[in-house]
């Protein structure tokens, strides 16, 4: 008698069919989540031309300057900018980022410092963000990130600290607690501040005698823990 062969063409052919879809269903999600992206890119970029005009007087090609000067660290070139364009907001924004948020994310940490001490820049900021990760159960991730999340997840633990010393949100008991943990710090910012005072009293002693600059503000190092806030005096 002859052996009886099992046939195995239709166990391959459900086997090929269930791969066949399982590629079908990754190849719609991948090609969903860049139409999405790209909808998203186009709405957002929308919304950042609004919003750039909305916080900023300035024509786009001076608010560029601005983010260049931030992201290459030039905090002299972006003193200079401030200088000649009187109507400069220190939170402007483009693209939906503000100015601290580009020096975060580039990592200049003394730019991001001057923004904080000496421009007392919004240090709660915070925009939408939307991820997106192809291979996880949901593709799209939307969520707030201010630039203490972006200062967090950058590692430059310190600017965290300094964030949240500035924040009138922060209880003054836990600013006593962060001043001393960052006293050292606190100290070289406020010899950079004098350090830059002294060099543009002696730019302005070399000047022709103009409007005098009021530059009576204090640094963040010289303000009471109660008084810490984004509500103090300008610095220039």
């Amino acid at each position: 008698n002859e052996t009886k062969k099992t046939p195995i063409t239709r166990g391959k052919y459900q086997l090929d069919k269930i791969v066949c879809n399982l590629l079908k269903n990754c190849l719609l999600t991948f090609c969903f989540a860049l139409l999405l992206n790209n909808q998203l890119k186009k709405k957002a970029k929308r919304s950042s031309n609004t919003a750039d005009r909305a916080t900023s007087p300035l024509p786009s090609v001076h608010v560029e300057e601005f983010f260049k000067a931030t992201e290459d660290g030039s905090i002299e070139r972006l003193q200079r900018l401030f200088d000649e364009q009187k109507d400069a907001d220190p939170n402007m924004t483009h693209f939906m980022e503000s100015l601290l948020m580009a020096a975060i994310r580039r990592e200049r940490l003394e730019v991001a410092e001057y923004l904080i001490d000496q421009l007392t820049i919004n240090v709660k900021y915070a925009t939408n963000l939307h991820e997106f990760r192809v291979r996880k159960a949901n593709p799209i991730r939307q969520r707030t990130f201010s630039c203490r999340d972006l200062a967090y997840e950058k590692g430059m633990m310190e600017l965290v600290d300094l964030i949240d010393i500035t924040n009138d949100e922060v209880k003054p008991s836990i600013k006593r607690h962060l001043r001393k943990r960052l006293q050292a710090r606190l100290d070289s910012i406020r010899e950079t501040y004098l350090k830059r005072l002294a060099e543009q009293k002696n730019v302005q002693l070399m000047l022709p005698p103009t409007e005098e600059k009021d530059t009576s503000g204090l640094s963040i190092t010289d303000r009471s823990d109660d008084k810490m806030t984004q509500q103090s005096t300008p610095i220039l």
